[in-house]
């Protein structure tokens, strides 16, 4: 079964001369956006993966579809190739190693829909 899944993350992305410029921060979820595509073609459990940020709030809604048995599966896949992307992605960028959460992020369903 597919779970459509979301999370929305509030960010404060740094380097080691304090907050990073607008910038940075958009190179950052570039990355970030590189990263999760490429999930979908090394992981056949994911397919849509998606991103939308807003650079002057800094937050970031990241998504997709997991091919799981059960929602408690699902949401262990999605948090773990959330925590990959994260990870890689600042890896990749002058934020290196300063991705800061300012809240704790929940995983959430996402409806679909109607017309």
């Amino acid at each position: 079964m597919f779970y459509p899944l979301g999370m929305e993350l509030r960010f404060s992305p740094r380097t080691d001369r304090g907050t990073a410029t607008a910038e940075e921060s958009d190179r950052f979820v570039d990355r970030i956006t590189d990263v999760l595509y490429s999930l979908e073609d090394a992981d056949p459990a994911i397919s849509d993966p998606d991103t939308g940020a807003n650079l002057a709030e800094r937050s970031m809604v990241m998504s997709m579809r997991i091919d799981a048995s059960a929602l408690r599966d699902a949401e262990r896949v999605f948090l773990a190739n959330i925590r990959y992307t994260l990870r890689v992605a600042a890896d990749g960028t002058t934020t290196s190693g300063s991705f800061e959460p300012t809240k704790g992020p929940t995983v959430h369903e996402i409806g679909l829909a109607s017309s």
